[in-house]
Protein backbone atom coordinates (compact mmCIF):
# COMPACT_ATOMS: atom_id res chain seq x y z
CA UNK A 1 0.00 0.00 0.00
CA UNK A 2 3.02 2.13 0.71
CA UNK A 3 6.89 2.43 1.59
CA UNK A 4 8.43 5.25 3.24
CA UNK A 5 11.85 5.72 5.49
CA UNK A 6 11.59 7.25 8.97
CA UNK A 7 13.36 10.44 8.50
CA UNK A 8 14.97 10.45 12.49
CA UNK A 9 14.45 7.66 14.64
CA UNK A 10 12.76 4.47 14.41
CA UNK A 11 11.07 4.19 17.62
CA UNK A 12 7.46 2.01 18.04
CA UNK A 13 6.02 5.25 18.22
CA UNK A 14 7.34 7.34 14.78
CA UNK A 15 5.98 3.86 12.95
CA UNK A 16 2.80 3.87 14.21
CA UNK A 17 2.25 8.00 13.83
CA UNK A 18 3.62 7.10 10.13
CA UNK A 19 0.85 4.44 9.52
CA UNK A 20 -1.41 6.31 11.34
CA UNK A 21 -1.12 9.29 9.81
CA UNK A 22 -1.39 7.95 5.89
CA UNK A 23 -4.66 6.22 6.66
CA UNK A 24 -6.07 9.19 8.04
CA UNK A 25 -4.75 11.43 4.69
CA UNK A 26 -6.54 8.92 2.78
CA UNK A 27 -9.75 8.89 4.83
CA UNK A 28 -9.44 5.00 6.49
CA UNK A 29 -10.13 4.14 9.32
CA UNK A 30 -7.51 2.14 11.35
CA UNK A 31 -10.71 -0.53 12.05
CA UNK A 32 -9.85 -2.07 8.69
CA UNK A 33 -6.87 -3.87 9.91
CA UNK A 34 -7.92 -6.99 11.35
CA UNK A 35 -4.29 -8.53 11.56
CA UNK A 36 -0.33 -7.36 11.96
CA UNK A 37 2.24 -9.55 10.81
CA UNK A 38 5.74 -8.21 12.36
CA UNK A 39 9.14 -9.35 12.03
CA UNK A 40 10.11 -9.55 15.83
CA UNK A 41 12.04 -6.60 16.11
CA UNK A 42 11.74 -4.85 19.71
CA UNK A 43 10.34 -1.81 18.47
CA UNK A 44 7.09 -3.60 17.12
CA UNK A 45 6.57 -6.51 20.17
CA UNK A 46 7.24 -4.64 23.35
CA UNK A 47 3.85 -5.00 25.27
CA UNK A 48 3.55 -1.82 26.47
CA UNK A 49 5.21 0.53 23.93
CA UNK A 50 5.78 -1.68 21.01
CA UNK A 51 3.83 -0.85 17.45
CA UNK A 52 1.44 -3.83 17.98
CA UNK A 53 0.73 -2.73 21.57
CA UNK A 54 0.11 1.18 20.25
CA UNK A 55 -2.17 -0.17 17.33
CA UNK A 56 -3.75 -2.76 20.08
CA UNK A 57 -5.23 0.34 21.81
CA UNK A 58 -6.77 1.75 18.72
CA UNK A 59 -8.03 -1.44 17.46
CA UNK A 60 -9.78 -3.86 20.45
CA UNK A 61 -9.43 -7.03 18.14
CA UNK A 62 -6.55 -6.90 16.54
CA UNK A 63 -4.62 -9.97 15.77
CA UNK A 64 -1.00 -10.11 15.84
CA UNK A 65 1.26 -12.66 14.32
CA UNK A 66 5.05 -13.04 14.77
CA UNK A 67 7.01 -14.11 11.64
CA UNK A 68 7.03 -17.49 11.66
CA UNK A 69 10.58 -17.28 9.45
CA UNK A 70 11.90 -15.05 12.10
CA UNK A 71 10.92 -17.17 15.08
CA UNK A 72 12.35 -20.51 12.86
CA UNK A 73 16.01 -18.89 12.58
CA UNK A 74 16.16 -18.07 16.31
CA UNK A 75 15.20 -21.81 17.07
CA UNK A 76 17.74 -22.61 14.89
CA UNK A 77 20.72 -20.96 16.30
CA UNK A 78 20.87 -23.32 19.11
CA UNK A 79 24.19 -25.31 18.37
CA UNK A 80 26.29 -27.25 21.12
CA UNK A 81 29.79 -24.86 21.49
CA UNK A 82 31.54 -28.04 19.66
CA UNK A 83 29.68 -27.89 16.34
CA UNK A 84 29.40 -23.92 17.00
CA UNK A 85 33.54 -23.79 16.71
CA UNK A 86 33.30 -25.72 13.44
CA UNK A 87 30.58 -23.40 12.20
CA UNK A 88 32.65 -20.52 13.44
CA UNK A 89 35.52 -21.85 11.29
CA UNK A 90 34.05 -23.03 8.33
CA UNK A 91 32.65 -19.10 8.05
CA UNK A 92 36.11 -18.16 7.84
CA UNK A 93 37.40 -20.04 5.34
CA UNK A 94 34.74 -18.82 3.25
CA UNK A 95 34.84 -15.48 4.07
CA UNK A 96 39.08 -15.98 3.22
CA UNK A 97 38.27 -17.03 -0.34
CA UNK A 98 34.93 -15.43 -1.48
CA UNK A 99 36.17 -12.00 0.80
CA UNK A 100 39.10 -10.71 -1.93
CA UNK A 101 38.63 -10.76 -5.19
CA UNK A 102 42.08 -12.50 -6.70
CA UNK A 103 41.47 -15.13 -4.32
CA UNK A 104 37.47 -15.59 -5.29
CA UNK A 105 38.57 -15.57 -8.99
CA UNK A 106 41.69 -17.77 -8.95
CA UNK A 107 39.23 -20.67 -6.57
CA UNK A 108 37.02 -20.30 -9.37
CA UNK A 109 39.10 -20.94 -12.20
CA UNK A 110 41.21 -23.86 -9.93
CA UNK A 111 37.52 -25.13 -9.95
CA UNK A 112 36.63 -24.99 -13.56
CA UNK A 113 40.17 -26.58 -14.32
CA UNK A 114 39.43 -29.87 -12.27
CA UNK A 115 36.17 -30.22 -13.78
CA UNK A 116 33.61 -29.29 -10.21
CA UNK A 117 29.85 -28.34 -10.62
CA UNK A 118 29.98 -25.70 -8.43
CA UNK A 119 32.98 -23.10 -8.68
CA UNK A 120 31.75 -20.47 -6.13
CA UNK A 121 31.38 -20.31 -2.70
CA UNK A 122 28.41 -18.64 -0.78
CA UNK A 123 28.47 -16.07 1.49
CA UNK A 124 27.26 -17.12 4.88
CA UNK A 125 24.91 -14.43 6.73
CA UNK A 126 22.49 -14.42 9.68
CA UNK A 127 19.39 -13.02 8.20
CA UNK A 128 16.28 -14.77 8.80
CA UNK A 129 16.68 -16.48 5.40
CA UNK A 130 18.78 -19.58 6.70
CA UNK A 131 21.87 -19.50 4.45
CA UNK A 132 23.98 -22.60 6.57
CA UNK A 133 22.56 -25.08 4.87
CA UNK A 134 23.56 -24.19 0.91
CA UNK A 135 26.93 -22.45 2.30
CA UNK A 136 27.94 -25.74 4.34
CA UNK A 137 27.01 -28.12 1.44
CA UNK A 138 29.37 -26.41 -1.35
CA UNK A 139 32.24 -26.49 1.46
CA UNK A 140 31.91 -29.53 1.42
CA UNK A 141 31.03 -30.61 -1.66
CA UNK A 142 34.40 -28.71 -2.47
CA UNK A 143 36.29 -29.66 0.47
CA UNK A 144 39.39 -31.24 -1.52
CA UNK A 145 39.78 -28.04 -3.70
CA UNK A 146 39.34 -25.94 -1.35
CA UNK A 147 42.35 -27.49 1.02
CA UNK A 148 44.81 -27.42 -1.89
CA UNK A 149 43.88 -23.87 -2.50
CA UNK A 150 44.35 -22.85 1.29
CA UNK A 151 47.53 -25.16 0.84
CA UNK A 152 49.17 -23.26 -2.20
CA UNK A 153 48.46 -20.43 -0.35
CA UNK A 154 49.99 -21.36 3.01
CA UNK A 155 47.20 -20.53 4.99
CA UNK A 156 46.64 -22.16 8.46
CA UNK A 157 42.95 -22.77 7.69
CA UNK A 158 44.22 -26.32 5.50
CA UNK A 159 44.56 -27.97 8.79
CA UNK A 160 41.01 -27.96 9.48
CA UNK A 161 40.30 -29.98 6.66
CA UNK A 162 42.56 -32.71 7.73
CA UNK A 163 40.66 -33.68 10.97
CA UNK A 164 38.30 -35.91 10.20
CA UNK A 165 35.91 -35.25 13.31
CA UNK A 166 35.94 -31.51 11.85
CA UNK A 167 35.31 -32.34 8.65
CA UNK A 168 32.60 -35.03 9.93
CA UNK A 169 30.65 -32.21 11.73
CA UNK A 170 30.89 -30.26 8.96
CA UNK A 171 28.96 -33.18 6.98
CA UNK A 172 26.44 -33.61 9.94
CA UNK A 173 26.13 -29.55 9.75
CA UNK A 174 25.88 -29.10 6.51
CA UNK A 175 23.08 -32.20 6.38
CA UNK A 176 21.06 -30.26 9.38
CA UNK A 177 21.26 -27.00 8.35
CA UNK A 178 19.86 -27.92 4.61
CA UNK A 179 17.00 -30.08 6.59
CA UNK A 180 16.27 -26.33 8.20
CA UNK A 181 16.50 -25.15 5.08
CA UNK A 182 13.91 -27.17 3.22
CA UNK A 183 11.23 -26.21 6.06
CA UNK A 184 12.00 -22.88 6.06
CA UNK A 185 11.25 -22.50 2.26
CA UNK A 186 8.13 -24.52 2.78
CA UNK A 187 6.83 -21.51 5.17
CA UNK A 188 7.46 -19.12 1.94
CA UNK A 189 4.59 -18.26 -0.05
CA UNK A 190 1.73 -16.37 -0.90
CA UNK A 191 -0.78 -18.44 0.75
CA UNK A 192 0.64 -20.34 3.31
CA UNK A 193 -1.42 -20.19 6.02
CA UNK A 194 -0.86 -20.39 10.25
CA UNK A 195 -2.67 -23.73 10.37
CA UNK A 196 -0.38 -24.63 7.30
CA UNK A 197 2.46 -23.16 9.36
CA UNK A 198 1.85 -25.17 12.14
CA UNK A 199 1.28 -28.22 10.70
CA UNK A 200 4.52 -28.32 8.81
CA UNK A 201 6.25 -27.28 12.39
CA UNK A 202 5.24 -30.29 13.61
CA UNK A 203 5.93 -32.65 11.22
CA UNK A 204 9.33 -31.47 11.36
CA UNK A 205 9.54 -31.59 14.97
CA UNK A 206 7.85 -35.34 14.62
CA UNK A 207 10.92 -35.82 12.19
CA UNK A 208 14.00 -34.56 14.41
CA UNK A 209 12.51 -37.55 17.25
CA UNK A 210 12.70 -40.31 14.84
CA UNK A 211 16.15 -38.68 13.42
CA UNK A 212 17.43 -38.57 17.25
CA UNK A 213 15.91 -42.41 17.93
CA UNK A 214 17.57 -43.42 14.22
CA UNK A 215 21.25 -41.58 15.42
CA UNK A 216 21.14 -43.37 19.27
CA UNK A 217 21.06 -46.49 16.93
CA UNK A 218 23.88 -45.64 14.82
CA UNK A 219 21.73 -45.05 11.56
CA UNK A 220 22.48 -42.51 9.98
CA UNK A 221 20.42 -42.53 6.75
CA UNK A 222 19.12 -39.28 7.51
CA UNK A 223 22.27 -37.67 7.15
CA UNK A 224 23.55 -38.42 3.54
CA UNK A 225 26.71 -35.98 3.68
CA UNK A 226 27.66 -37.69 6.75
CA UNK A 227 26.86 -41.21 5.52
CA UNK A 228 28.92 -40.30 2.70
CA UNK A 229 32.01 -39.23 4.72
CA UNK A 230 31.64 -42.21 6.62
CA UNK A 231 31.86 -44.81 3.84
CA UNK A 232 35.61 -43.07 2.84
CA UNK A 233 36.91 -42.96 6.98
CA UNK A 234 35.18 -45.73 7.94
CA UNK A 235 34.60 -44.90 11.69
CA UNK A 236 32.48 -42.30 13.48
CA UNK A 237 34.36 -41.46 16.83
CA UNK A 238 31.11 -42.76 19.99
CA UNK A 239 31.37 -38.69 21.36
CA UNK A 240 30.47 -37.11 17.91
CA UNK A 241 27.25 -39.72 18.34
CA UNK A 242 26.59 -37.98 21.59
CA UNK A 243 26.98 -34.68 20.11
CA UNK A 244 24.65 -34.78 17.26
CA UNK A 245 22.19 -36.34 19.87
CA UNK A 246 22.63 -33.21 21.73
CA UNK A 247 22.28 -30.89 19.06
CA UNK A 248 19.05 -32.46 17.58
CA UNK A 249 17.25 -32.23 20.89
CA UNK A 250 18.28 -28.73 21.21
CA UNK A 251 15.61 -27.62 18.34
CA UNK A 252 13.09 -29.72 19.31
CA UNK A 253 13.20 -27.89 22.95
CA UNK A 254 14.03 -24.12 21.33
CA UNK A 255 10.84 -24.82 18.82
CA UNK A 256 8.63 -25.60 21.76
CA UNK A 257 10.13 -22.20 23.45
CA UNK A 258 9.61 -19.99 19.81
CA UNK A 259 6.29 -21.96 18.95
CA UNK A 260 3.45 -22.28 20.80
CA UNK A 261 1.86 -25.62 20.38
CA UNK A 262 -1.49 -24.45 21.15
CA UNK A 263 -1.38 -21.52 18.14
CA UNK A 264 -4.58 -23.52 16.92
CA UNK A 265 -6.78 -24.47 20.26
CA UNK A 266 -8.08 -28.54 19.76
CA UNK A 267 -11.73 -26.79 19.81
CA UNK A 268 -10.71 -24.51 16.53
CA UNK A 269 -9.57 -27.68 14.22
CA UNK A 270 -13.09 -27.61 12.76
CA UNK A 271 -11.97 -24.51 10.71
CA UNK A 272 -9.59 -27.50 9.08
CA UNK A 273 -12.05 -30.44 9.15
CA UNK A 274 -15.69 -29.03 9.49
CA UNK A 275 -17.26 -32.09 8.39
CA UNK A 276 -14.92 -34.78 10.57
CA UNK A 277 -14.37 -32.64 13.80
CA UNK A 278 -15.86 -34.42 16.57
CA UNK A 279 -18.52 -31.65 18.00
CA UNK A 280 -18.47 -32.97 21.80
CA UNK A 281 -15.15 -31.46 21.59
CA UNK A 282 -17.01 -28.29 21.14
CA UNK A 283 -18.33 -26.07 24.16
CA UNK A 284 -22.16 -26.72 24.11
CA UNK A 285 -23.03 -23.02 24.09
CA UNK A 286 -20.62 -21.93 21.68
CA UNK A 287 -22.73 -20.15 19.19
CA UNK A 288 -21.17 -21.88 16.18
CA UNK A 289 -22.09 -25.56 16.86
CA UNK A 290 -25.84 -25.08 15.38
CA UNK A 291 -23.84 -23.98 12.29
CA UNK A 292 -21.76 -26.70 11.96
CA UNK A 293 -24.78 -29.19 12.45
CA UNK A 294 -26.68 -27.62 9.83
CA UNK A 295 -23.18 -27.65 6.78
CA UNK A 296 -22.59 -30.86 7.91
CA UNK A 297 -26.19 -32.32 6.14
CA UNK A 298 -25.62 -30.34 3.10
CA UNK A 299 -23.71 -32.18 0.50
CA UNK A 300 -23.48 -29.86 -1.77
CA UNK A 301 -21.21 -27.63 0.51
CA UNK A 302 -19.08 -30.65 1.35
CA UNK A 303 -17.97 -31.19 -2.49
CA UNK A 304 -17.21 -27.05 -2.11
CA UNK A 305 -15.10 -28.10 0.86
CA UNK A 306 -13.49 -30.95 -1.09
CA UNK A 307 -12.88 -29.36 -4.44
CA UNK A 308 -11.36 -25.97 -3.13
CA UNK A 309 -8.97 -23.73 -1.45
CA UNK A 310 -9.82 -23.75 2.42
CA UNK A 311 -9.73 -20.01 2.80
CA UNK A 312 -11.91 -19.20 -0.68
CA UNK A 313 -14.13 -22.14 0.80
CA UNK A 314 -14.72 -20.06 4.14
CA UNK A 315 -14.96 -17.06 2.13
CA UNK A 316 -17.68 -18.12 -0.22
CA UNK A 317 -19.91 -18.91 3.06
CA UNK A 318 -19.85 -15.39 4.15
CA UNK A 319 -23.61 -15.36 3.24
CA UNK A 320 -25.05 -18.82 4.22
CA UNK A 321 -22.89 -18.93 7.48
CA UNK A 322 -21.63 -15.47 8.35
CA UNK A 323 -20.85 -16.69 12.32
CA UNK A 324 -18.86 -20.04 11.12
CA UNK A 325 -17.00 -18.13 7.98
CA UNK A 326 -16.31 -14.89 9.95
CA UNK A 327 -14.49 -17.48 13.28
CA UNK A 328 -12.62 -19.35 10.33
CA UNK A 329 -11.10 -16.84 8.73
CA UNK A 330 -9.82 -14.47 11.80
CA UNK A 331 -7.88 -17.63 11.93
CA UNK A 332 -7.37 -17.82 8.05
CA UNK A 333 -6.44 -14.30 6.89
CA UNK A 334 -3.46 -12.87 9.19
CA UNK A 335 0.01 -13.02 7.78
CA UNK A 336 1.99 -16.48 8.85
CA UNK A 337 5.72 -14.20 6.95
CA UNK A 338 6.50 -10.95 6.58
CA UNK A 339 7.73 -13.21 3.06
CA UNK A 340 5.95 -10.11 0.83
CA UNK A 341 7.46 -7.70 2.38
CA UNK A 342 10.92 -9.57 2.23
CA UNK A 343 10.19 -10.86 -1.80
CA UNK A 344 9.08 -6.83 -2.05
CA UNK A 345 12.74 -5.21 -0.75
CA UNK A 346 14.54 -7.99 -3.19
CA UNK A 347 12.89 -6.93 -6.21
CA UNK A 348 13.24 -3.22 -5.12
CA UNK A 349 16.98 -3.78 -4.84
CA UNK A 350 16.76 -5.52 -8.06
CA UNK A 351 15.65 -2.72 -9.81
CA UNK A 352 17.86 -0.44 -7.76
CA UNK A 353 21.01 -2.00 -9.30
CA UNK A 354 23.03 -1.77 -12.15
CA UNK A 355 20.47 -4.30 -13.87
Amino acid sequence: MFCQSLKTTSKAKDVFDMINDFFTKHQLHLDRIGSICTDGAPAMLGNRSGFAALLKKEIANLKITNCFLHRHALAAKTLPPDLRKILEISVKVVNMIRGRALNHRLFQSFCEEVGKEHTVLLYHTKVRWLSHGRVLSHLFELQNEIQQFLREAGHELAEYFDDPESVQALAYLADGFTALNELNRSLQGRRISILDACEKLSAFKEKLLLWIRCVKKGNLVNFPSLKEKLTEDASLHPRFLSKIVEHLQLPCISFDGYFSCGELQTCDHWIRHPFRMNLEDIDDDSDITKDLIDMRNNSGIQMEFTNGNLGHFWASQMETYPVLAKKALDVLMPFTTTYLCETGFSCLLHIKSKT
